[in-house]
């Protein structure tokens, strides 16, 4: 009994030892297993932290200290290299201001158009800044910034094309432009035939030698081309009515929400310090940064007195022509009495004083520019003059591109003839004749509707040239310029064979679009010219006649 019971205690206390073992085992495992969870808690937080990091670009840009962005590189004056090989443009001067405001630096990778999208989607690069629009199509793929300029699409044809005279006459031809674009987009939406280019002066090369009939383009880029190539043999036939917005794309996303936000604030902040519209001033000659909205409410504000318009301070045209003491002024000089050169050689005519006395009231002085009429609106676009006072004609055509100044001249036009020539004595007797014009004024197509025949001319002395020795039936002009002329030349034989009463000419100063300030002052220093009289001073010094009261100067 003893021994069975030895026997029993025994196998209890071995019981007891394997449970404890047991719940020793137990608890250790659970601890393993609560340590194995801890640390796979705190390995995916990490993960997820490191992944959060990757995702979101404005960290990646931070710690890069750069941001890098695609353009082409060959689209002047958005983005191109100017003669040292330098990458310069708007884009590309805003693209780093943007960068500068981030407090990273830019880099930019350099591609063709069609490419562009790809190599952003691929990762290439963080975004495109390359005067891209907004479209719906593009804002279904990508995010876009706040926009950081706006501009209309211009349709361009050779100069002696007749059969495109807007967007709906392209049906059936054929237009250069690049694949993807809105331009090549619009194009086809009209019904052209799209062939591919990449830079904007193949665009050109293959309107004018024939292998298109017409393109599209930011009509800003067009004027920067003519400025630059004056001669060029091309026209602007129509605009959008509507301007597009151009913004930055980025990929879609929450990957790109934090980059967007602050560029959207970098894009206010350079437009509300002026930054934005002096570099577009700088490259395109106007302020493409603020909607035509915007303009126009600020245009249709009270102008104020002259000395209230000077006082104010804003980074725009006039600011740099005050800053720079001079207002360079276009005009011909070889355009008797309106502008030309006396018998000593000076630069003289009503214009010429005319704009003198503008400038005196800004408190500037007047530094002019001559070159032949046709060259003349192409140097506004380009930034070589801030205007050109040489009895410009108001058209519906030139107030598309430029704002006028209320006009300062109204005058009738002549029909001038030889003075044995009694066979033209109204409109109907133009059909089948000659006509001594340049090819470039307003006054060229109106006489083609009525029949006549263009003989170019440069001066106003070939014209009269041309008509006293018949190899031209007529000219026309104003009695402004043709009574002074008479006086000078009194056996020119010449006569007037009628007026065209119903057609008033007015005369009005022409500046880049956008101006508002610019135009508000030149309108209150010719108001004051007007009251104070030295406009009809200058009318009967040079037309012996006042011409400045028919003038509706507001």
């Amino acid at each position: 009994m003893k021994i069975l019971k030895k026997h029993v205690i025994l196998l209890v206390l071995l019981a007891l030892i394997t449970l404890v073992f047991a719940g020793c085992a137990d608890t250790s495992d659970d601890a393993s297993n609560n340590s194995d969870a801890i640390e796979n808690d705190s390995t995916t937080d990490v993960e997820e932290e490191a992944s959060a990091g990757e995702d979101d670009l404005l960290s990646s840009v931070r710690n890069n200290g750069k941001i890098v962005f695609a353009m082409e590189g060959q689209w002047a004056p958005w983005t191109y290299h100017d003669d040292s090989g330098e990458l310069v443009g708007y884009d590309t001067d805003v693209a780093r201001a943007i960068a500068e405001k981030l407090g990273v630096e830019a880099e930019f990778i350099e591609g063709e158009w069609d490419g562009l999208f790809a190599g952003l989607d691929g990762g290439r690069y963080d975004a495109i800044i390359n005067g891209v629009e907004i479209t719906d199509e593009r804002k279904e793929k990508y995010d876009f910034t706040t926009p950081y300029a706006y501009i209309r699409t211009a349709l361009v044809v050779a100069d002696d094309n007749e059969d495109i005279k807007g967007f709906t006459d392209l049906k059936g031809k054929k237009s250069s432009n690049s694949l993807g674009s809105t331009y090549a987009d619009l194009a086809e939406k009209y019904g052209a035939e799209v062939q591919n280019v990449d830079t904007l002066s193949e665009t050109i090369d293959m309107l004018t030698s024939g292998r298109v009939d017409a393109t599209l383009n930011a009509e800003v880029s067009f004027y920067d081309y003519l400025g630059e190539h004056p001669d060029a043999p091309i026209k602007i036939v129509a605009l959008t009515d509507e301007a597009s917005e151009v913004s930055i794309p980025l990929r879609k996303g929450a990957e790109s929400a934090a980059l967007k936000e602050e560029i959207d604030k970098a894009i206010n902040e350079l437009s509300s310090d002026g930054t934005l519209s002096e570099l577009s001033n700088k490259y395109f000659g106007s302020d493409i940064s603020q909607t035509s909205e915007a303009a126009d409410s600020v245009e249709s504000a009270d102008s104020g007195s002259l000395e209230a318009i000077l006082s104010e301070q804003e980074n725009d045209e006039l600011q740099a022509i005050l800053d720079s003491g001079i207002i360079k002024v276009g005009v011909e000089g070889t355009y008797p009495p309106i502008t030309y050169h006396d018998e000593a050689g000076e630069l003289t005519g009503f214009d010429v004083d005319v704009a003198k006395a503008i400038a005196a009231k800004l408190g500037v002085e007047a530094e002019f520019t001559e070159t032949e009429w046709d060259s003349l609106l192409a140097s506004i676009d380009s930034g070589r003059i801030d205007t050109v006072i040489n009895a410009v004609s108001v058209t519906d055509q030139r107030k598309e591109k430029y704002d006028f100044t209320e006009p300062y001249v109204s005058v009738y036009r002549n029909i001038i003839v030889k003075g044995d020539n009694d066979s033209i004595n109204g409109p109907d007797d133009l059909n089948g004749t000659k006509v001594a014009e340049n090819i470039t004024t307003e006054y060229a197509e109106q006489l083609e509707e009525l029949g006549a025949t263009i003989v170019p001319i440069d001066t106003l002395q070939q014209a009269f040239d041309l008509v006293t020795s018949n190899r031209a039936d007529f000219t026309i002009l104003e009695d402004i310029q043709f009574y002074p002329y008479l006086e000078e030349h009194p056996d020119a034989d010449l006569k007037i064979a009628f007026t065209i009463d119903d057609d008033v000419d007015q005369f009005a100063i022409p500046i880049k679009k956008g101006e508002s300030r610019l135009l508000r002052a030149l309108n209150a220093a010719l108001d004051e010219l007007k009251s104070d009289g030295t406009l009809s001073e200058l009318s009967q010094k040079y037309f012996n006649s006042d011409v400045i009261e028919k003038a509706s100067i507001q």
